[in-house]
């Protein structure tokens, strides 16, 4: 079961860059045979991976917040670093995953 959710899964707008070669053939270069992928491109643009089935699909939001630090790593000291949708929150420092009490209530972390 893993391994069929795994090959029916889409990417969103980690599609982006491979469509926005192919729009660049199409549109700029007229290469011919390249076929309309609208849907994908809409989903690129508006959302995050996504998984469909025959009775339902399931997609998740892009971030409505992402924070990170200068080199990158996920990383906020006043909240969370990831927020995905009204009920994701994702904690981390310096890339590390941290409780929420860590973050939203410093002085309940001890170091025993």
């Amino acid at each position: 079961m893993h391994r069929e959710v795994e090959t029916r899964c889409g990417y969103g707008n980690h599609d982006a860059p491979w469509l926005a070669q192919l729009r660049v053939l199409k549109e700029r270069m007229g290469v011919k045979g390249i076929p309309k992928f609208e849907g994908l491109n809409q989903l690129a643009k508006h959302g995050c991976w996504f998984m469909p089935f025959a009775k339902l699909s399931l997609m998740i939001d892009l971030p409505s917040e992402l924070h990170h630090d200068a080199e990158g790593r996920l990383h906020n000291l006043e909240g969370p670093a990831v927020v995905l949708g009204p009920y994701a929150r994702i904690y981390r420092i310096c890339g590390k995953e941290v409780p929420s009490s860590a973050i939203l209530n410093p002085r309940s972390v001890s170091c025993d």
